[in-house]
């Protein structure tokens, strides 16, 4: 729609410049609509456009990679952000992760905010899935 709107606008401010028949008027019309369809591409290439991920899946995420780590015997999982990153310091927070001293090459890094969350084995209960027996034994 907007790339539309952006063909149109530039045929609009060049048709003084146009000089020809029907045949060539589609011609140039095309050329310019192509152009701006490549300049799009290369545009988006240059800066990848983001994906909002809905919170149940992010927490999901978080979930898996703290499972595999306990699998792996890690007793606790830290990470670095960057302060101004208030939306990724929320979500860890949300998910139990808390502001540890700053390590390695974040020490003398002001901007670094490094975050911590002790792991812990999920307990079992009767409902759990670890007591439950599997559908394929």
């Amino acid at each position: 729609e907007d790339l539309t709107s952006e063909v149109f606008l530039r045929v609009f401010d060049r048709l003084s410049q146009f000089s020809g028949d029907e045949p060539n008027f589609r011609s140039w019309l095309f050329t310019i609509a192509h152009r701006i369809l490549i300049d799009d591409a290369r545009r988006r290439q240059r800066r990848p456009q983001t994906t909002m991920l809905p919170v149940d899946v992010e927490s999901h995420a978080v979930g898996d990679v703290e499972r595999e780590a306990l699998a792996m015997g890690y007793r606790a999982l830290w990470l670095e952000t960057r302060r101004v990153n208030e939306r990724a310091l929320r979500f860890y927070r949300r998910h139990g992760y808390s502001e540890i001293p700053r390590y390695g090459a974040y020490v003398d890094r002001p901007d670094a905010v490094c975050l911590g969350k002790p792991l812990r084995a999920p307990v079992a209960t009767a409902s759990s899935p670890l007591h439950q027996e599997s559908p394929w034994n």
